[in-house]
């Protein structure tokens, strides 16, 4: 993880030839910038003096003093422009108010957050060294933040502070007009409206030792007129929310974010994707995800959880055979994992191949007499016009391009050939009810959800024809529902009982669960 920290400074030459020590004996990996405002006391040259120790310290360097708010966001600016690695970007006083001991625990609260406070006001935090009348002013100026704005943290004016760069680059700063202290508030709210987790950690604050303080009336004035002025704003789309992979349309917003990758909801279609995508998608898909799921996601044993639901393939079966007037041909199964479909396809008379991106699982099904070929579709050597039927079992969701995996099918599909597909059903009811705790929104292995409607938008506008949709129940182990828990709950509770139970006989049980959060999608090639 590339990390950031970034440190307004003016007049803080004394203060700055301390910090940075510190900042890198408690945490060596890190990147320092710090931000100058021209300061008058030699600050920007100290920091290029220090930069001869410490070569992952750099300096910003501002024409003149512009105030906090105007000083950060010019960095976020230039961070965020300059390096698109970029993973977290901390805030803090150059002033030793912030103890570089606390930021380690800041960090390690990020792994799970989008925005980490370092908090005066929660169970452990506390202030040293303030005069009474400041620690009044900050403890109600808090209180009358949060009474005004809803906003639910405890300590809104910290400007101590782990944000992740994603965050930021969602955040509309086109309304920015603060310029002190207030800035600390105004980037908090924006963020909440953002959806972000946010968290807050305890931290001592201690009064600064040399230096002056830049506490004015002016700034005391600002914060007192900001908490009206963001409610009264209206929310704004993030103007670099990504385009819609589907519809193509810049009405993004970010909608969550879990397991450490960004999901986004496109308002035009209500399509749900990942962005950025995984750099290596086969990676996922070792052979953990199919015996043990160690890492988070997949399957505890792939073949004994699909062995439970043969009546389900029995019935996509039924299905094809009904909607090809019972004969039957050459079936293609794309994502066919270690062979639980092929082979109760193969066994009804079908002609089967399949292509599987995990080398595992390909290799396993071959083990079992199959003709499985082991890598993506798009790069498969299969022949034009060459099957009667191709089926996707939950799998559709998982693909890097949608569009480039239908102009495959489309190629490989005879005239009138059937295209079937079964994925997540974004515009289910119970998808509606759940939002975005809809268990089966499981970044980065799923990386589109669709619905009804924007999937027959899609297959229609790659040359297919939607002959039927309805909704197919499966069967489940007790093992794999507790694993699907833990996914999406991450309960360690879950993972205990998905362990336990695999290894005794209530693993036999075949458990039939519908939500009707699944669609079943048989389209024909035009």
């Amino acid at each position: 993880m590339k990390i950031v920290i970034l440190i307004p400074t003016y007049n803080e030459r004394e203060n700055i030839q301390r910090l940075i020590p510190q900042i890198f004996f408690v945490c060596p990996n890190v990147y320092v910038t710090v931000i100058d405002d021209n300061s008058p006391d030699g600050t920007a040259a100290e920091v290029l003096n220090l930069q001869l120790t410490y070569p992952q310290l750099s300096l910003y360097k501002r024409e003149k003093k512009e105030g906090l708010g105007r000083a950060y966001l010019d960095a976020f600016r230039a961070v965020l422009g300059n390096d698109h690695n970029m993973d977290l970007i901390c805030t803090m006083d150059a002033d030793l108010s912030h103890d570089p001991a606390h930021l380690p625990a800041l960090l390690a609260e990020s792994a799970d957050h989008d925005y980490v406070i370092g908090s005066r006001y929660v169970p452990g935090g506390s202030i040293s060294g303030w005069e009474p009348w400041r620690k009044l002013l900050s403890h109600w100026g808090n209180r009358y933040c949060r009474l005004v704005t809803r906003l639910p943290i405890r300590d809104c004016t910290s400007g101590f502070a782990c944000i992740r760069a994603t965050l930021l680059r969602q955040i509309d700063f086109s309304d920015f007009d603060t310029s002190g202290y207030a800035f600390l508030m105004y980037l908090k709210y924006k963020a909440w409206q953002q959806g972000a987790k946010m968290s807050e950690v305890p931290i001592c604050f201690k009064n600064r030792i040399t230096g002056e303080s830049k506490i004015s009336v002016n700034i005391i004035r600002e914060g007192l007129l900001l908490p009206w002025k963001l409610i009264r704003k209206p929310k704004r789309v993030a103007t670099i929310s990504p385009v819609c992979p589907l519809c193509q349309s810049q009405q993004t917003h970010f909608w969550l974010r879990k397991n450490n990758t960004d999901v986004y909801r496109c308002r035009a279609c209500r399509l749900i994707f990942v962005s950025p995508l995984p750099e290596n998608i086969d990676r996922l898909y070792s052979k953990d995800y199919f015996c043990g799921a160690h890492n988070g996601f997949g399957y505890i044993n792939y073949d004994e959880d699909k062995e439970v639901d043969t009546q389900s393939f029995n019935r996509y079966l039924v299905e094809i055979e009904s909607a090809r007037g019972e004969k039957k041909g050459r079936l293609l199964d794309v994502g066919a994992a270690t062979g639980a479909f092929l082979s109760i396809a193969a066994n009804a008379g079908w002609q089967v191949e399949g292509v599987e991106i995990s080398n595992y699982a390909a290799s396993a099904a071959r083990q079992k007499g199959l003709n499985v070929h082991a890598g993506e579709l798009e790069n498969a050597p299969l022949a034009v016009s060459s099957f009667d039927a191709i089926t996707m079992w939950d799998v559709f969701e998982h693909v890097r391009s949608p569009r480039a995996t239908l102009d495959k099918v489309c190629h490989l599909l005879k005239p009138n050939g059937l295209l079937v597909i079964n994925t997540p059903d974004a515009g289910s009811l119970h998808a509606h009810l759940r939002g975005n705790k809809w268990p089966l929104i499981i970044p980065p292995e799923h990386t589109y959800l669709f619905n009804r409607n924007n999937i027959a938008r899609l297959l229609a506008e790659q040359g297919f024809a939607v002959v039927k949709f309805t909704t197919i129940g499966k069967r489940f182990t007790p093992a794999y529902i507790f694993q699907i828990l833990y996914t999406n709950r991450h309960f360690k509770l879950w993972r205990v009982l998905s362990n336990f139970i695999k290894k005794t006989p209530l693993n036999n049980l075949a458990i039939p669960i519908n939500l009707r959060d699944n669609m079943f999608v048989l389209a024909r090639k035009r």
